[in-house]
Protein backbone atom coordinates (compact mmCIF):
# COMPACT_ATOMS: atom_id res chain seq x y z
CA UNK A 1 0.00 0.00 0.00
CA UNK A 2 3.03 2.29 -0.13
CA UNK A 3 2.09 3.46 -3.47
CA UNK A 4 -1.66 4.18 -2.63
CA UNK A 5 -0.50 8.11 -1.10
CA UNK A 6 1.13 8.86 -4.32
CA UNK A 7 -1.50 7.47 -6.76
CA UNK A 8 -4.42 9.71 -4.97
CA UNK A 9 -1.56 12.68 -5.01
CA UNK A 10 -1.63 11.99 -8.88
CA UNK A 11 -5.32 12.17 -8.86
CA UNK A 12 -6.21 15.07 -6.95
CA UNK A 13 -3.48 17.17 -8.92
CA UNK A 14 -4.23 15.68 -12.72
CA UNK A 15 -7.45 17.74 -14.15
CA UNK A 16 -9.41 16.46 -17.25
CA UNK A 17 -9.27 18.38 -20.85
CA UNK A 18 -12.55 19.19 -22.56
CA UNK A 19 -14.85 16.34 -22.69
CA UNK A 20 -14.11 12.98 -22.50
CA UNK A 21 -16.08 10.69 -25.43
CA UNK A 22 -16.33 6.98 -26.03
CA UNK A 23 -18.60 5.67 -28.60
CA UNK A 24 -19.83 2.37 -29.73
CA UNK A 25 -21.99 1.02 -32.29
CA UNK A 26 -23.41 -2.72 -32.16
CA UNK A 27 -24.50 -5.18 -35.29
CA UNK A 28 -26.99 -7.86 -35.42
CA UNK A 29 -24.72 -11.11 -36.30
CA UNK A 30 -26.97 -13.87 -37.98
CA UNK A 31 -29.84 -12.72 -36.65
CA UNK A 32 -29.25 -14.23 -33.58
CA UNK A 33 -26.99 -11.83 -31.41
CA UNK A 34 -26.03 -7.92 -31.09
CA UNK A 35 -22.00 -7.83 -30.90
CA UNK A 36 -19.62 -5.30 -31.05
CA UNK A 37 -18.65 -3.91 -34.64
CA UNK A 38 -16.66 -0.66 -33.48
CA UNK A 39 -15.46 0.99 -30.47
CA UNK A 40 -14.17 4.58 -29.86
CA UNK A 41 -12.59 6.55 -27.11
CA UNK A 42 -11.28 10.48 -26.72
CA UNK A 43 -9.38 11.52 -23.30
CA UNK A 44 -7.83 14.16 -22.31
CA UNK A 45 -5.87 15.10 -18.89
CA UNK A 46 -3.65 17.37 -17.52
CA UNK A 47 -1.32 16.18 -14.37
CA UNK A 48 0.89 19.62 -12.88
CA UNK A 49 2.36 21.00 -16.32
CA UNK A 50 2.18 18.15 -18.79
CA UNK A 51 -1.26 17.69 -21.10
CA UNK A 52 -2.21 14.54 -22.50
CA UNK A 53 -4.28 13.44 -25.26
CA UNK A 54 -5.18 9.70 -26.16
CA UNK A 55 -7.46 8.23 -28.93
CA UNK A 56 -8.41 4.32 -28.86
CA UNK A 57 -9.97 2.97 -31.68
CA UNK A 58 -11.13 -1.03 -32.04
CA UNK A 59 -13.14 -2.45 -34.92
CA UNK A 60 -14.18 -5.94 -34.93
CA UNK A 61 -14.84 -8.30 -37.59
CA UNK A 62 -15.58 -11.92 -38.67
CA UNK A 63 -17.91 -12.95 -35.59
CA UNK A 64 -17.47 -16.83 -35.70
CA UNK A 65 -20.04 -18.87 -33.88
CA UNK A 66 -18.81 -22.14 -32.14
CA UNK A 67 -20.21 -24.94 -30.01
CA UNK A 68 -19.00 -25.96 -26.51
CA UNK A 69 -19.80 -28.88 -24.75
CA UNK A 70 -18.55 -29.17 -20.68
CA UNK A 71 -19.11 -32.14 -18.28
CA UNK A 72 -18.85 -32.22 -14.29
CA UNK A 73 -16.45 -34.45 -13.20
CA UNK A 74 -16.19 -36.19 -9.56
CA UNK A 75 -13.18 -36.20 -7.68
CA UNK A 76 -12.36 -37.91 -4.95
CA UNK A 77 -9.63 -37.88 -2.11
Amino acid sequence: MKALPALLAAAALSLPIGAQKITSEKVIVNDEVWLPSYTEIHIGARILLFRGRGNVVQRFADHKKFNAESKIVAIEQ
